[in-house]
C-alpha cells in the first residue's frame, strides 16, 4: 500500500490566501453538475482510514489557502489507481470565478518499494523498472540483513542516497542501475579527444628530451612550440604503444613541460596538444 500526497495553496492575484474555497478532485470531469463527472477516490490520511471523495468530505482550503489529501497508487488495496491515471481539479467560492486544471499527473517516475511477498506484486515490465530496487529484493530485506550482519557491525549496509557525494561503499543498488553505470563508464573511456584545429607537437623521450635524475625519480623536460602553459600531453611507450600516466606533470613555461617517472627504463612517444 502506498499513497501519494497531493496539496496546493489557492491565492488571489496579489498572492493572498483564500480560505473556504471548495475543492473537488475527479478522474472524469465534463462540466459542473454533469452526470458524467466521476469523483476520484482520496484519503484524509497517509496510512490509515477508508477511501472517500472530496465531495463526501467537503474539502475546503484553510485560513492559509491550503488543502491536502492522499491518493492511492496501484498497490493500494482499495481505491488506488494505475500510474497512468490523470485527474482534474476544480475549485470554487462565491464571488470568484470557478477554476479548473485538467490532466494532473501526481505519480512520481520512481516508486518506493512495495514489500509484498514475491509473486504477489504486479509483474508488468514497466512496474519492475520504475523502482530503485525490485520488490523481490526488498521483501524481508531488513530481516535478512539482521540475521547475516550483526547490529552496529562495520559491515552494516547503508541506504543509497542519490544526491549524496560521499565515498561510503557499503550500499546496495539494483543490478539494472549498476549495469547502466558500468556501461556508461566503459563507453566513456573510449571517447576520443577532438584535436581538430589544435597545434600538435610530437617528440620522444629520451631521444628528443633526455632523462634527468632527481632522487629516486627521473624526469624529462618536454620542449614544444605551442606557446601554451597548460598543453594536453599524451604519452605512450614506444615498445607497445601503451598509454601511460607519469608520476607528475609540471608546466615550467609556455613551451616546456616536465614529466616525472619512477623509472628511466622505457622510451616514450610524447604528443603535446596546445
Amino acid at each position: 500500500m502506498a499513497r501519494i500526497h497531493y496539496w496546493q495553496y489557492i491565492v488571489d492575484e496579489d498572492g493572498r490566501p483564500i480560505s473556504g474555497v471548495e475543492v473537488d478532485f475527479y478522474t472524469t470531469y465534463v462540466e459542473k453538475d454533469d452526470p458524467g463527472n466521476v469523483f476520484a477516490n482520496i484519503y484524509a490520511n497517509s496510512t490509515v482510514g477508508h477511501q472517500t471523495t472530496t465531495d463526501a468530505v467537503n474539502t475546503q482550503t484553510n485560513q492559509d489557502g491550503y488543502f491536502e489529501f492522499w491518493v492511492g497508487d496501484e498497490w493500494e488495496i482499495n481505491g488506488g489507481y494505475l500510474s497512468d491515471q490523470r485527474f482534474t481539479l476544480t475549485w470554487w467560492k462565491a464571488g470568484m470565478t470557478r477554476g479548473q486544471i485538467d490532466n494532473i499527473d501526481i505519480y512520481p517516475p520512481t516508486y518506493e518499494v512495495d514489500e509484498t511477498p514475491a509473486g504477489q506484486e504486479p509483474a508488468t515490465e514497466a512496474v519492475r523498472r520504475n523502482k530503485l530496487i525490485s520488490n523481490r529484493l526488498a521483501y524481508t530485506w531488513e530481516d535478512h540483513v539482521e540475521q547475516v550482519v550483526p547490529t552496529d557491525s562495520p559491515h552494516d549496509i547503508l541506504p543509497v542516497v542519490r544526491c549524496s557525494t560521499d565515498d561510503i561503499y557499503n550500499k546496495v543498488v539494483s543490478n539494472e542501475l549498476i549495469n547502466q553505470i558500468f556501461t556508461l563508464a566503459v563507453s566513456a573511456s573510449t571517447v576520443s579527444l577532438d584535436a581538430s584545429g589544435a597545434d600538435i607537437d610530437n617528440s620522444r623521450i629520451p631521444i628528443d628530451h633526455p632523462w634527468q635524475a632527481s632522487g629516486s625519480l627521473y624526469y624529462a623536460d618536454v620542449t614544444h612550440n605551442l606557446g601554451n602553459l597548460y598543453p594536453v600531453l599524451q604519452i605512450a611507450e614506444v615498445s607497445n604503444t601503451t598509454l601511460v600516466i607519469p608520476e607528475t606533470v609540471q608546466s615550467l613555461d609556455v613551451n616546456t613541460t616536465r614529466v616525472v617517472f619512477s623509472s628511466s627504463a622505457a622510451a616514450y612517444w610524447v604528443t603535446a596538444i596546445g
